[in-house]
Order: structure tokens, then sequence, then C-alpha cells
């Protein structure tokens, strides 16, 4: 059962916090201060479901709503640049990997088709430059050089990296 406890003005007043809690993600995003980002874009992704929850109208329940693919899809940006930040970027590849599985989910779920697609195009740039970011021997960008051998049907260069990839396991496990 939904406890519809949210009135219009209580509404109305998280929006414009959750306006306000925009403005400072998208500088601290600016200034490279990427907790900040996460931390207020966490906040705003539950304000979203706050009002989709608890609003009494299904307006003030959906005004938040179309604003969730772009929140998630900065917290992500922020979580794969604090990585690639950390010299981690096999972690921001599955970051970014992940946040892509989940906006597919959310377009998914949405009436409009596309919905989340300015979203998922940022994203898959990100996975690019992200991909240039991996070193040459790392197993993430082997699996990937692998995946597209055999997309190709190359199955020489697919045997050659899969002795890459072998090689390259074993130095990481030790």
């Amino acid at each position: 059962m939904r406890i519809l406890c949210c009135r219009r003005r209580d509404c109305r007043d998280l929006r414009h916090e959750a306006y306000l809690y925009y403005q400072r993600y998208l500088s601290a995003f600016v200034l490279e201060e990427y907790d900040a980002v996460e931390r207020d874009t966490t906040r705003n992704l539950r304000v979203v479901e706050l009002c989709e929850r608890y609003a009494a109208r299904e307006a003030d329940r959906r005004a938040l709503q179309l604003q969730r693919a772009y929140v998630l899809m900065m917290q992500i940006r922020a979580k794969t640049y604090q990585a690639l930040q950390n010299e981690l970027p096999e972690i921001a590849l599955r970051l970014v990997d992940q946040g892509l599985n989940e906006l597919a989910l959310l377009d998914g779920e949405d009436d409009e088709e596309g919905a989340c697609a300015r979203e998922l195009k940022t994203l898959r740039s990100l996975r690019e430059e992200v991909l240039e970011k991996l070193p040459e021997q790392s197993p993430a960008r082997l699996r990937l050089e692998l995946q597209q051998a055999l997309a190709e049907e190359d199955y020489e260069e697919a045997a050659r990296i899969r002795d890459l990839l072998t090689e390259a396991v074993r130095a990481q496990t030790g």
C-alpha cells in the first residue's frame, strides 16, 4: 500500500532544493571534485524516489522522474573520472559499463522511445575515453580486442590476443 503524504507545496520545495543541489554538483564537476558530485547526485536520486513514492499528486510523482537519467549519468561520470584520477582505468571501465546497463534499463522503462539517448551517448563517449587510457596489455583491453577479433572472424589474431590475455591474467594473479 502506497502512503501518499507529500503535499504539492512539499514537492515543489523538494524540486527547488534538488535544483540547488544540481547547480552545486555541476560546479563540483567542473572543479573535478567528484566525491561532491557523487554525494549530491545520490541525494537528488533519493529525492526523485521520495517524490515517486509519496507524492499525493501524479504530476508531482512524475515531475522529477524525467531528470533521473541525467542525474544518474552525472553520477556515473563522476565515479568514472574519480577512478581515472586514482589511476584505476579497469575499474573506470567497469563503472561506465554498469552505468550504460543501468541507463539502458531505465530507457526501457520509459514510455518515450529513446528518453535516455543523450545520456547513453555521453556515457558511450566516456567509455571510449576510458578505453584509450587502458594500458595496452591490460586484461580489460585485451578482452575487448579479443571480442573484436572474433566478431571480425580474424581467428589468428584472436588466438594471439587470447595468449596475451592468458599471460596478462597470470601476471596479475601472481
